[in-house]
């Protein structure tokens, strides 16, 4: 059941209009007087409407929204900007999996949201919350899925990776549209690589590139060992972490080897890659900082947990002890001290110096450098208005899929096309 909210009230105010009893105040998760002195405001912050018990199990931001999981099985959509809160759905069962939303492809406007569960796939539209469609795969999920204004694409515990059309003239019920060997479970979510190619990993240590169209293959190499983490793919090459203790750098047109970095632990969380630098979780290890052109690695923080954000020069990550902390991006030592502890969640945001944190009972804070201009009211007025609603966005019309190869038989690929 969709529940309509608006971020901004007070507490009592939100819970009158969602009809519940209204939630005693929680604690900011950082103090302002805390980011003050690290150099930074607090841009805003949000108590999301929990119900007693609840609790946060998983954030992603993706675009302009921040995805917010809970204990119960509800998801919650903050627009990530202005810190409001656009919709609430009780979307799956505590006992079942949420995995990573994503945003659909799309020339004409911001495309639908897709969330896969272990129980079902949902299509939203990502401003209001409204459901577009909703299916059972014949197939189970081994993580995310990705698509366009058409196609969805999943990689299957039954290792094979999954292209279903979810719009067509023939109902709500996908069509399969082609099915690819993968060698193995496929737990990593599917990447797209420019207009028309995706890349894969699989339990098996398998990585390939296939054409969308099609299912052609356009490149495969392997791993020593499962690939568990989504891999990072930009034009600077395809980032894989790999449970034979190895972090890998391939070239995205070829797949051809660049380098490989050894580590002394199996690596099954994804590499994050910020101004020239990747940075890699290792668990014993910590965080560590290295070139992505060479491999080299610059530096390494023993307490350092996750990649949060960064601007010129420095980098903010999120420690063992819960706190955050400003970091010089060449040597990695502390800068200023953001946050003392009581960080239960960091979102990992590369796209600007954002720095967004959450405690478990779903407090929310967003701090900015304090150099950035303070968050008008009427920005927030304005946000309001709009937040049930996509923005004009004018592109043009992408490049036509390229036309199916006739190629030899290929060992790797299924037999079966619709």
């Amino acid at each position: 059941m969709l529940r309509k909210v608006i971020c901004r009230f007070p507490v009592a105010a939100l819970a009158m209009l969602m009809g519940c009893a209204a939630a005693p105040h929680r604690a900011p998760v950082v103090e302002s007087a805390d980011l003050a002195s690290a150099g930074y405001l607090k841009y805003w912050d949000v108590e999301l409407p929990f119900q007693p018990g609840e609790q946060v199990r998983a954030a992603h931001l993706v675009d302009e929204n921040l995805y917010v999981t809970s204990t119960l099985g509800n998801f919650y959509v903050v627009e990530a900007q202005q810190g409001l809160l656009r919709w609430t759905k009780a979307i799956t069962q505590p006992a079942y999996t949420v995995y990573r939303p994503t945003h659909l492809r799309s020339a004409a406007a911001p495309g639908p949201l897709c969330v896969v569960t272990t129980g079902r796939t949902y299509l939203l539209d990502r401003y209001d919350g409204e459901e577009i469609n909703s299916f059972v795969p014949e197939f189970a999920p081994g993580g995310s899925a990705i698509g366009d204004e058409s196609r969805l694409y999943f990689g299957g515990a039954d290792g094979m990776v999954h292209c279903l059309s979810w719009k067509h003239p023939f109902g709500r019920i996908p069509i399969d549209r082609w099915e690819l060997m993968a060698q193995g479970p496929v737990r990593a979510m599917p990447v797209f690589s420019g207009p028309d190619k995706l890349i894969f990993a699989s339990q098996s240590g398998f990585l390939a590139s296939c054409y969308t169209f099609d299912k052609a293959l356009d490149w495969r190499t392997r791993t020593e060992d499962a690939i568990l983490a989504d891999p990072w793919v930009d034009e600077t090459g395809v980032y894989v972490a790999c449970t034979d203790r190895s972090l890998y750098k391939f070239d995205v047109a070829s797949g051809a080897l660049l380098w490989r970095k050894r580590f002394p632990q199996a690596l099954t969380r994804p590499p994050i890659v910020h101004r020239g630098m990747v940075f890699q979780h290792c668990e014993g290890v910590g965080l560590s900082a290295l070139d992505a052109t060479h491999g080299d690695e610059r530096w390494v923080r023993a307490d350092g947990v996750k990649f949060i954000s960064g601007r010129a020069g420095e980098v903010v990550l999120l420690t063992d002890r819960g706190g955050a902390e400003v970091v010089s991006l060449e040597t990695g030592d502390t800068v200023r001290d953001l946050a003392g502890g009581g960080v239960a969640f960091a979102v990992t945001n590369t796209t600007d110096d954002r720095v967004i944190l959450l405690g478990s009972d779903g407090q929310i804070t967003c701090a900015r450098p304090d150099t950035s201009p303070y968050l008008r009211r009427q920005q927030v007025l304005a946000a309001k208005d709009m937040l049930r609603s996509a923005p004009t966005v004018t592109t043009e019309a992408p490049p036509p899929p390229p036309a199916p190869k006739s190629a030899e038989r290929d060992p790797f690929r299924s037999e079966r096309d619709k």
